[in-house]
């Protein structure tokens, strides 16, 4: 395995693995036992938050009550976002020392950290905004011009996690008009 691979693979492993050592002690937050009500209540025009967070609450909750799975998909975002920004690092000519620092600055970033410890709507955003940057940096170097596509997926996503829908109703009329 290349080190181009490794250190993001690596860092991303650690980062999940910590996430899931240490948030499951704490008990539910108030908000994530509203996603999970919300979730289990499926509707795109939830006032106060976008869809995408409930429905990831409900989904692990489906084979019972489960802190440990609630926990997980957090932890799996910043995870996710780990390793973008050690492959982030390493487009931008890094080395192994600009990827395993990324990779801390992203892990130790203090609401980064709060954003991967439980649920809520910016979760999404660890992962998919660098990602989106990622795409958009590579198709500035010269790569595919489909994937424009992938940035368009992530960012459209990102709208449907950020946004409540009087936001995107709001947004998206002074996009359009």
């Amino acid at each position: 395995m290349s080190d181009r691979i490794r250190i993001p693979l690596i860092a991303s492993i650690a980062t999940f693995g910590l996430h899931l050592v240490g948030n499951p002690h704490y008990g539910f937050f108030r908000d994530e036992l509203y996603f999970i009500v919300c979730g289990q209540h499926p509707q795109w025009g939830y006032v106060d938050q976008p869809p995408v967070a409930p429905l990831l609450a409900a989904g692990t909750q489906i084979f019972g009550h489960s802190l440990v799975l609630l926990r997980a998909v957090p932890g799996f975002f910043a995870a996710a976002g780990v390793y973008v920004a050690c492959l982030l690092a390493a487009e931008l000519g890094g080395g192994a020392f600009a990827e395993i620092l990324a990779a801390l600055v992203v892990f130790f970033a203090p609401v980064l950290m709060n954003f991967g410890m439980k649920i809520s709507p910016d979760m999404v955003g660890l992962w998919l905004w660098p990602l989106a940057t990622l795409y958009t940096l590579r198709l500035a170097k010269g790569a595919n011009p489909r994937g424009w596509l992938a940035v368009g997926v992530a960012v459209g996503i990102c709208l449907q996690t950020h946004l409540p829908f009087c936001y995107r109703q709001e947004f998206f009329a002074n996009c359009l008009g």
